[in-house]
């Protein structure tokens, strides 16, 4: 769902033609006020968008390590299960 809404966000961004000629190197002086609003809004659009970027990466990865952790932990604590049961069973 928010995923959709950052698409969408970057979509809008895309669209708008005041952003685009900014971006293509029209001086911001030669906009009128709200051309110039606009342009704002869409920086402050994607700074937030990328920010969600990242900050989404980072915790995908973190999330992906942590996960490799408890997998390595739960390996061991399965290994000293089983030999606790060996040694109940008389050391099979």
């Amino acid at each position: 769902m928010i995923d959709d809404s950052i698409k969408n966000l970057k979509n809008y961004v895309n669209a708008d033609l005041f952003y685009r000629e900014y971006l293509d190197g029209r001086n911001i002086n030669d906009f009128n006020d709200f051309e110039i609003f606009c342009i704002k809004h869409c920086k402050d659009i994607m700074t937030l968008v990328e920010y969600y970027e990242t900050t989404k990466e980072l915790y995908e990865n973190k999330t992906k390590f942590y996960n490799n952790k408890i997998n390595e932990l739960n390996k061991i604590i399965d290994n000293q299960n089983k030999i606790i049961n060996d040694l109940q069973k008389g050391g099979k």
